[in-house]
């Protein structure tokens, strides 16, 4: 791990392994020291790094997916072998949970050791998953430093993303994942380069864990596969971890598919690709989304371009995003007007919007020339399994899962910070330079951060003042995310459109505007006065919002994974029940 740092240290004279250290052995301890604690002044500054971005998150609201996860937690610290036997209201009826999630179950674990002994707080839970996202930046840092690029500035470049800050501001699978992903791969090189079995078999165990965080970890076994044979490995060094691996993860299949009556590997796998092809789907329109997504998640990588363009080499790309840019722009500008010729779609700012689209997919293109020129320029190991490492993930997000969005996208953002920051373009800028771009590229995913903060705000206040200025009777409610963990904390039930339940007069239902699913509520049955509450979020960006073609958690919300920008009021609406009614939607 420091035997750069050692070898910079030593000087020119210092040849590695097998080679006299210089001086005496007071000297070979000295210069040992100031390699670890260089290693250690690293650490500490991307601890810090870190420590300033998401600490001012640390009483968000919970948002998105967290309810499951934290729903997952709570039930496990009650009844740890049986991790999702509860039903849940979640898609507008009660289900078994383990027909809800799609994601498995470690990341659950993890929460419910920290909810059990210090308790179920947004504070507590953020606190809990700080120290995941300093093990996948650090992990991040050692890749980098592996792959012959600058360790620091690598792991800072993946910190300052959107798609890395609004998932660890998150109590959600996707950060973990990461993490163990990248270590996975860093104890497998390792281990592949000192031929030691048992880092092999640790990276293995990593490998198990990291699909058993977010099943999409199950890709590292063809990764890590292709990897070794493209560094000529000898096969019995590195097929049986790969293969205990494999077998690890059919037992969790079989397990599941004995507790739960379905395998949840599989049947994850089928709920991702249930959508694919879809009929009657665009795959220009699809390609710009994955562009977007993929640009907009590793935002960073624009302001980096002073330093990827200054050498023949990075012309082409260049020039090639610059054109794709222009395309992009003109190909979302004619969507517009013709969706709004439709009465499908009509954006309040189609121009503002088109530039976003144009700006976030010409980085897309980017991360893509970026990729494929490092690959063709080593044509080398490790830079296949970078380039695969990315490709891979922007052909999942994009072609196979079943709905693209930012925590798809995410795994990709450690290799892309490696490419960038061992672009010939960077690795020789001065130090002071090399930091630079990190300040926009941090007020940007501060600010989408912020964004995706105040949208959780919104929900959570939304909750509490509808049932505070309730009149009385049961709270009913329509939509999921966010707004049914506050609501249901307060006692407000979720409408169930198929299981028995009546509203009464005198209840109130509550419909948000901005979530999904919802469903038609009966007229006759509800007053025809409605109250609208409206809960702004902060002014200028959000990551979820229909109205402005924003959806980080989901493309089927626009092709954009946040728009800055004016932004539409959260909308609530209230009903008051004049007379009975139910089941049913209505």
């Amino acid at each position: 791990m420091f035997l750069s740092r050692v070898q910079k240290l030593a000087g020119p004279g210092y040849s590695g392994k097998g080679s006299a250290m210089p001086g005496d052995a007071s000297d070979h301890e000295a210069l040992l020291q100031r390699a670890l604690g260089g290693v250690a002044i690293d650490f500490l500054v991307l601890a810090l790094a870190c420590a300033a971005c998401l600490l001012p998150f640390v009483t968000k609201p919970y948002n998105i997916d967290d309810p499951l996860f934290l729903w997952a937690a709570r039930h496990i610290a009650r009844h740890p072998t049986d991790f999702f036997g509860f039903d849940v209201n979640w898609y507008g009826s009660e289900m078994p949970m383990s027909q809800v999630t799609r994601n498995p179950p470690l990341a659950c674990y993890y929460a419910a050791a920290a909810g059990a002994a210090l308790g179920w707080g947004e504070p507590v839970m953020h606190l809990a998953f700080f120290p995941v996202a300093v093990a996948a930046l650090w992990g991040t840092c050692r890749l980098a430093e592996l792959f012959g690029a600058r360790p620091l500035p690598a792991a800072l470049a993946a910190l300052t993303t959107p798609a890395f800050l609004v998932s660890a501001t998150s109590v959600m699978c996707d950060v973990m994942m990461v993490a163990l992903w990248v270590w996975a791969v860093v104890l497998w090189e390792r281990g592949l380069r000192a031929g030691r079995p048992s880092w092999l078999l640790a990276a293995g165990g990593l490998v198990v864990a990291c699909a058993l965080t977010k099943y999409y970890g199950l890709c590292l076994i063809p990764l890590l596969g292709a990897y070794s044979l493209a560094a000529r490995r000898p096969w019995r060094q590195w097929a049986p971890p790969l293969l205990l691996a494999t077998l690890g993860l059919i037992g969790y299949q079989l397990l599941t598919r004995q507790m739960y009556g379905q395998g949840l590997l599989t049947a994850a796998i089928g709920h991702a690709t249930s959508q694919w092809p879809s009929p009657g789907v665009n795959v220009a329109d699809g390609l710009v989304t994955l562009l977007t997504f993929t640009g907009g998640g590793v935002g960073t990588i624009l302001f980096f371009g002073p330093w990827l363009w200054t050498r023949r080499p990075t012309v082409v790309p260049a020039v090639a995003a610059g054109v794709a840019g222009v395309l992009l722009v003109f190909a979302l500008a004619r969507f517009g007007a013709w969706a709004e010729d439709l009465g499908y779609w009509a954006h309040p700012d189609p121009r503002l919007y088109a530039a976003q689209v144009g700006a976030w997919g010409t980085a897309g293109v980017l991360v893509v020339g970026l990729t494929a020129a490092d690959f063709y320029r080593r044509r080398d190991a490790g830079a296949l399994l970078l380039a695969l490492w990315v490709g891979g993930t922007m052909v999942f997000a994009g072609f196979v899962n079943w709905s693209l969005n930012g925590r798809s996208i995410l795994p990709l953002v450690p290799p892309v910070a490696v490419v960038l920051t061992r672009h010939p373009g960077f690795a020789h800028v001065p130090a002071w330079r090399a930091w630079l771009p990190l300040a926009p590229a941090a007020a940007l995913a501060l600010f989408v951060a912020a964004g995706d903060a105040a949208l959780a705000a919104a929900n959570r206040r939304a909750a509490e003042q509808a049932v505070a200025a309730s009149p009385g009777g049961t709270v009913w409610f329509q939509g999921h995310w966010g707004f049914q963990y506050y609501l249901q904390e307060l006692g407000a039930r979720p409408w169930d459109v198929l299981h028995p339940g009546r509203a009464r007069a005198g209840d109130q239902v509550l419909v948000p505007l901005n979530n999904s699913p919802l469903y038609r509520l009966p007229r006759a049955a509800v007053s025809s006065e409605r109250r609208k509450e409206l809960f702004g979020p902060t002014p200028w960006v959000t990551t979820m919002n229909s109205g402005v073609g924003a959806g980080f958690y989901s493309d089927l919300f626009g092709h954009l994974p946040f728009y800055l920008g004016p932004v539409p009021d959260e909308g609530y609406e209230a009903y008051d029940v004049v007379r009975e009614f139910g089941p049913g939607p209505g």
